[in-house]
């Protein structure tokens, strides 16, 4: 058989279908030659690869980041959220879930993972471990398939929370007063002295070291205006008492 011409059939663009006609000819016996006009027709159908498919159906995921805060509350979870959109950090996720303490960001490779854990490090104060589990291994080419976890805990501890440092941790902080108010949450937990009002900076790593808890949170803090300070004083010769002072303080809001 062979082909003598071909050409198109126009269609409709949006039809996905493709029209061919073709003319072939044939020697069938001494010197005669049989020719024939025949259309073709093709169908066009969208198929995605078998990863794309497993992503568009959003339950498929490499890598898993778990974000967790052991508090009765969501505001640093809710202030983490925030960095997040604004920095661009979830565009890499496949799916983000919500659960009780925290959230689950799904990754499709395992660096965008590590990409997520690296950024959070620097904006929060947490530890992390990693596990893996195997999937599937194929014995004859060597080759597995592993799902990696990332668990994340962040300090137990938010902006204007009332905490008792222990011992050995005043002590690090150059002997600072160990009852001292969480002024600020970044990479590091900033707290300021109640009697000197002196700043001092804790790492996670010496925090999860010596953990401590926290004796008052914000909402059950109130704050006061000072507007009146009497001062203390002594009677000369230091043997006599103390003549009582007073201030007077005004409750704010």
């Amino acid at each position: 058989v062979r082909l003598v011409d071909a050409s198109f059939i126009w269609t409709e663009a949006h039809s996905k279908r493709i029209k061919l006609k073709l003319t072939v000819q044939k020697e069938v016996i001494r010197g005669a030659v049989l020719e024939q006009s025949l259309v073709v027709e093709f169908v066009v159908a969208n198929r995605q690869c078998e990863k794309c498919q497993r992503v568009e159906a959003q339950d498929y995921w490499v890598s898993v980041v778990q974000v967790r805060q052991k508090v009765p509350h969501k505001r640093t979870i809710f202030w983490l959220e925030q960095l997040i959109l604004r920095h661009g950090a979830h565009a890499d996720a496949t799916s983000i879930a919500e659960m009780r303490d925290g959230i689950d960001f799904y990754h499709s490779e395992r660096n965008h993972s590590e990409k997520l854990v690296s950024f959070l490090q620097t904006i929060s104060p947490l530890r992390y471990k990693t596990s893996k589990q195997m999937i599937t291994q194929d014995t004859h080419t060597g080759v597995y398939r592993n799902k990696h976890t990332f668990s994340l805990e962040v300090v137990p501890v938010c902006k204007d929370d009332l905490v008792c440092l222990p011992k050995d941790t005043a002590e690090h902080l150059s002997n600072v007063f160990p009852l001292v108010l969480c002024q600020k949450v970044a990479n590091n937990l900033h707290f300021v002295d109640t009697r000197s009002l002196r700043l001092v900076e804790l790492s996670a790593p010496a925090f999860f070291k010596k953990p401590f808890r926290v004796l008052c949170a914000r909402d059950r803090l109130r704050e006061f205006v000072v507007l009146d300070v009497v001062p203390v004083t002594f009677r000369p010769g230091g043997g006599g008492r103390a003549r009582p002072g007073h201030a007077k303080t005004g409750k704010r809001g």
